[in-house]
């Protein structure tokens, strides 16, 4: 077939520009939507340092007086020596949280790998199927498994929950032969990896369906698949999942929560929008295409029991909406996706808040306080306290949630002052005289709120909603700190300004500069509601 998957590297160029031309215009051209991946270190790390000199079918580049061998691809690559590189890494975890053997030998008999993650002595509560590489071509679908599987290993909420009841299994690399060879996979003949889910023509396919049926009687919850798309334009630059035949999709409801979830939850760069998925019937999506055979999706849809949801994502090889397609931001997603499939697949999870408060003498506050403790649909997972002497504003909520039996909720007290108008504040003596009769924790002066805050939203990304009940000191000075914390937040809902009337709100206009941080300056477009 014409081709459109290369690498190959230069060297005694130093100090020269060339030209590379490709001389058969395939489809368009066989270059990127950000021209030819470029490495000066050997395949460590790459770059699209041509982008600028490049078109579909040619690009320049001058190399520097000090490079001697550069290497350029169609796509940033990922080889089989990465996934060994990625299990090394965690290698004092195997046999406890991961292990790996062989699925088949493939057609050149070699050892193909496959792995599981989790629960892998068989007793957790849901079972997640990966894949990637039924086209050998389409390195960044691995990145985005690897993003997935690497939170099995990671100390937050999201990894202690997919630890607890998570099991992987992941085959990496579908067409094994295919990427060790740097072979292009698409539009092979008779019919590629991907199709081959009824003639299983290749070891790989009948190998998969055969350790599933064998090993789970054919029980998973979730099966992804991770491909690219086309190489640039239209959907090709865009995240996306093709929708299959409506007839075989199990659950449709659990597909769209899936697409709505995912959109709502993600933090990363490449931002996925569920109207940017193909319906089925529409351009190359369409009965015709699997006349060749059944893809890895359509055999999960036709044949695996209990599916919730069963999806293809195609992730841009080098532009994403925008946004440049890197390991890094494939990873990212990866982690976005497992955010996803836990808030799919557990549904009544309570959720995670944290209440910002200037509690005082007011009624308002301290309901607010007692609301969240004992709702059963929010976990409390921490209490910061703002404003004047914002230590004893924290005894007064530790009195509250003691009298509640929630003293197992922490609480931290955050700014005391307002952030540039340093006036006066309360001393705290009326809260302290109100305190005597009931028990209570005591504080020192300071601000450990922010450290907190910071902690817990990059610990939980996409989960956290801080009820926002006082001045904006606490969150305006979070976010000066650390400003990424403003997207990794599920939501904020505050209690702040007014909308008639010509009297001034009184926690918009007590720290006005941290309102204007947050509000005026827009630091909060970013959080999702």
């Amino acid at each position: 077939p014409d081709w459109i998957y290369w690498a190959f590297r230069v060297k005694g160029a130093a100090g020269r520009t060339l030209s590379f031309a490709f001389d058969k215009r395939y489809a368009g051209g066989q270059l990127s939507a950000r021209g030819p991946a470029v490495s000066r270190d050997r395949g460590r790390s790459w770059s699209y340092a041509a982008e600028k000199t490049s078109a579909w079918d040619h690009f320049d580049y001058t190399f520097a007086a000090d490079e001697d061998e550069v290497w350029f691809s169609q796509t940033i690559p990922y080889h089989p020596s990465q996934w060994e590189e990625f299990l090394s890494a965690h290698a004092a975890e195997r046999g406890r949280l991961f292990v790996t053997d062989e699925l088949c030998r493939s057609r050149r008999g070699r050892s193909v790998p496959r792995a599981r993650f989790g629960r892998i002595d068989g007793c957790g509560r849901y079972r997640i199927f990966l894949t990637s590489r039924h086209h050998c071509q389409e390195t960044m679908g691995t990145h985005v498994l690897e993003g997935i599987v690497a939170q099995v290993f990671a100390e937050t909420a999201l990894g202690r929950w997919m630890r607890e009841n998570v099991e992987i299994w992941a085959v990496p690399f579908a067409d094994f032969d295919g990427v060790v060879d740097g072979d292009q996979g698409k539009c092979r003949a008779p019919h590629d990896h991907n199709r081959d889910y009824q003639a299983f023509l290749y070891p790989e396919t009948k190998a998969i369906t055969d350790w599933v049926k064998n090993q789970t009687d054919n029980r998973i919850d979730v099966y992804l698949d991770c491909h690219c798309p086309w190489l640039f334009g239209g959907e090709n630059d865009r995240l996306y999942t093709p929708w299959k035949d409506p007839a075989i999709v199990r659950d449709a409801g659990a597909e769209r929560r899936f697409s709505n979830l995912l959109e709502k939850l993600q933090c990363g760069s490449m931002r996925y929008k569920a109207d940017d998925d193909l319906p089925f019937g529409v351009g190359w999506n369409n009965a015709q295409t699997y006349k060749a055979g059944w893809s890895s999706e359509v055999w999960a849809l036709k044949t695996l029991k209990g599916l919730k949801v069963g999806r293809t994502l195609e992730v841009p090889f080098a532009l994403a909406n925008g946004a440049t397609v890197t390991p890094d931001t494939c990873r990212a997603l990866g982690r976005d996706v497992a955010k996803t499939i836990r808030a799919l697949l557990t549904p009544s999870v309570r959720e995670k808040v944290v209440l910002d408060t200037d509690i005082g003498a007011d009624i308002d506050d301290q309901a607010a306080l007692l609301y969240l403790a004992k709702e059963p649909k929010c976990d409390l997972i921490g209490v910061t306290t703002v404003g004047g002497a914002s230590h004893v504003r924290a005894s007064l909520a530790s009195a509250i949630l003691r009298n509640a039996g929630r003293d197992d909720v922490k609480i931290y007290p955050g700014v005391s002052q307002p952030l540039v108008d340093r006036r006066d504040s309360e001393d705290g003596v009326e809260h302290l005289r109100r305190l005597k009769k009931w028990p209570h924790a005591t504080f020192r002066p300071g601000n450990v709120a922010v450290d907190f805050l910071r902690k817990t939203i990059r610990e939980n990304p996409g989960e956290v909603t801080i009820v926002a009940v006082g001045p904006f000191s606490n969150l305006a000075a979070l976010f000066a700190v650390d400003p990424e914390c403003a997207g990794l937040l599920k939501r904020v809902v505050a209690m702040g300004g007014y909308f008639t009337g010509e009297k001034p709100e009184w926690n918009a206009l007590r720290d006005a500069y941290a309102t204007e941080m947050l509000v005026g300056r827009n630091r909060l477009h970013r959080v999702r509601d």
